[in-house]
């Protein structure tokens, strides 16, 4: 999705600087983190069934895609999807992820003009999250990039809110290792 708002700014290259933030806390604290992409260059572009695969090369624990909703700016919120139809464990990742989100979230509730929607945890056989049973996978779609409130709260990197959304994903992923996965971790 490419924004027309503030300084241009791309659905690909937010999520890449959320990602990559996780990515690097989560390196720093010891933990093995892949990533499918480190540029926001789509011209060696991983497509969506490959980067599925990508999991099973390094035995993953986890698989997270990050994205920003848009819906013509007729919706706002934060919603995590699982596929039923494949890992077991993929729902619980995608509850305790959800409910990282709207506990960080509603630390910002009501600045800027952002009002917290829990848009809740749902289903869908999304390619990059029919990951097959050897590790859970989620999409979150953690705002609407075309809601002005939502795209006020993420959109400048430096802001509270980008780093409330870097660190719910932190928090969703330290909370799930650690209760169904059975890891004694550092807390990021």
């Amino acid at each position: 999705y490419a924004s027309s708002s503030v300084n241009n700014y791309t659905e690909s290259w937010l999520v890449l600087q959320c990602a990559g933030n996780v990515y690097n806390t989560l390196s720093a604290l010891g933990a093995n983190v892949y990533m499918t992409r480190f540029e926001d260059d789509f011209s060696g572009e991983v497509d969506l069934s490959p980067r599925r695969a990508f999991c099973y090369t390094y035995g993953s624990d986890v698989f997270v895609s990050f994205h920003l909703n848009a819906a013509n700016a007729s919706a706002h919120g934060t919603e995590t999807y699982y596929s039923a139809d494949y890992s077991s464990n993929s729902y619980s990742l995608a509850y305790v992820m959800q409910t990282a989100l709207i506990d960080r979230f509603s630390t910002v509730d009501g600045s800027g003009g952002y009002e917290l929607i829990d848009r809740g945890v749902k289903s869908a056989n999304f390619t990059v999250i029919t990951a097959g049973e050897s590790y859970p996978s989620i999409l979150t779609e953690s705002l609407f990039i075309d809601c002005w409130s939502d795209w006020q709260l993420i959109q400048d990197v430096t802001s509270t809110g980008f780093y409330t959304w870097v660190d719910a994903h932190l928090q969703g992923i330290y909370n799930y290792v650690t209760a169904y996965e059975g890891y004694s971790v550092t807390e990021p």
